[in-house]
């Protein structure tokens, strides 16, 4: 998840189309990876990366609205 995060903002840091294109890259490999770590007939009891994710962006669009509305 600290991977993530950081990927999040380093993105907003690059200019160029080029760098952005690579954090993007690296982002979905690592998500990709992450995903094909345990098999879908397996019991998982640990969350994954993209678990994790919509965890956080629960959060933080939460922390948003409580924001918007004071």
């Amino acid at each position: 998840m600290d991977i993530f995060k950081l990927l999040t903002l380093t993105f907003s840091k690059y200019t160029d189309t080029k760098s952005q294109s690579a954090v993007e890259e690296v982002g979905i490999e690592f998500l990709r990876r992450d995903e094909a770590r345990v098999p879908e007939n397996e019991n998982q009891t640990k969350l994954g990366v993209s678990e994790q994710i919509v965890g956080w962006l629960s959060t933080e669009v939460g922390k948003m609205a409580k924001r918007a509305n004071s």
